[in-house]
């Protein structure tokens, strides 16, 4: 069974090295790291930040997103409230 909790503090490193993996797993056929380094260093500060916080809502809005009003809760426990969020360009 998958267990799904807050990020720790001291959890940073680790989810930017998971972030790392999965942009290039995903994306490095379109962005090869020999010519795209991945900005390994600005991706950490935000982890680093981000579980600082403790709060996932600062993160998105301190970038320009914002609520849509979209809400609902999520099937898998612990059944958090989804928010929606929407980034205008």
């Amino acid at each position: 069974m998958t267990e799904i909790r807050e990020a720790r503090k001291d959890e940073g490193p680790i989810l930017a090295a998971v972030c790392e993996l999965a942009s290039l797993a995903a994306l490095g056929h379109i962005f090869p790291p020999e010519t795209y380094p991945y900005p390994r260093e600005a991706v950490h500060t935000r982890w680093i930040a981000a579980v600082r916080d403790r709060k996932a809502r600062r993160f998105y809005e301190r970038r320009g997103w914002r609520q849509s009003g979209d809400t609902g809760v999520v099937e898998f426990p612990p059944n958090p409230l989804d928010i929606g969020y929407t980034l205008d360009f």
